[in-house]
């Protein structure tokens, strides 16, 4: 047990993500960002990490709106117990996050 703890938490940025994930249940890379204040190859590898030891898992690609520019449209990343609530919570927050962020 005590090895499994030390893989999530031997890198800060994977530590900190898999704690922010306790608390809400879902998130996207573009929310751990603002949120967490890590840069976003950081957030992609503590994401990678911790899909790897299948704790997360892709659980909800964000549709394009009108203020999304070309790219990728986001994901949502979901514990393995994240209710569908966890998921939706987190696709509007990270909508209303980028939103406010394109309308300053």
């Amino acid at each position: 047990m005590f090895l499994f703890f030390d893989r999530i938490f031997k890198s800060g940025a994977t530590g900190e993500v898999f704690m922010y994930l306790l608390g809400r249940g879902a998130t996207t890379a573009w929310l751990l960002q603002v949120n967490l204040k890590i840069p976003e190859a950081t957030v992609y590898q503590a994401l990678k990490r911790l899909r790897a030891m299948e704790l997360i898992t892709p659980e909800y690609r964000i549709p394009k709106g009108k203020f999304d520019k070309a790219g990728p449209r986001p994901m949502v990343w979901a514990l393995l117990t994240a209710t569908p609530e966890d998921v939706a919570w987190a696709a509007r927050d990270h909508r209303k996050i980028l939103t406010d962020s394109l309308t300053k």
